[in-house]
């Protein structure tokens, strides 16, 4: 009688443990899955430029970089409130399919000045 415990005793702590093991592994899988969704949100791009349209109603806006490209981003009413056509802004963005979602929206005011002021006070060659 005490072999027969004994041997489903065994059997039981077998199972146990294979059922601990299996449990641990698809956490394992789940965590794997999720890691994608951390590399899609850390590819996140800039554009810098002037802002040529914004319309807080529709949530677009629309700048020109120093290229001279357009691009059109979503935007909330929120991040749209502020801004005026002719500012200097920086827009972090994720491609979401054809569409530029912006994420987040900021006034480079200081650096377009800072920019022409390096213009004016950067010393002019002489000609020989």
């Amino acid at each position: 009688m005490r072999k027969y415990l004994v041997a489903v005793l065994a059997v039981l702590m077998l199972a146990a443990f294979t059922t601990v093991s299996l449990a641990a592994e698809e956490a394992m899988k789940g965590a794997e899955k999720a890691k994608p969704a951390k590399a899609e949100k850390m590819a996140m791009e800039k554009a810098m430029g002037t802002v040529k349209s914004v319309d807080a109603a529709k949530g677009e806006l629309v700048i020109t970089t120093e290229a001279g490209a357009d691009m059109a981003f979503k935007v909330t009413k929120r991040q749209a409130k502020n801004i005026k056509e002719g500012e200097m802004v920086t827009v972090s963005y994720e491609k979401k399919g054809e569409e530029m979602v912006a994420k987040r929206v900021m006034k480079a005011k200081m650096k377009k000045e800072k920019m022409e002021m390096n213009k004016e006070a950067a010393p002019k060659e002489e000609k020989k």
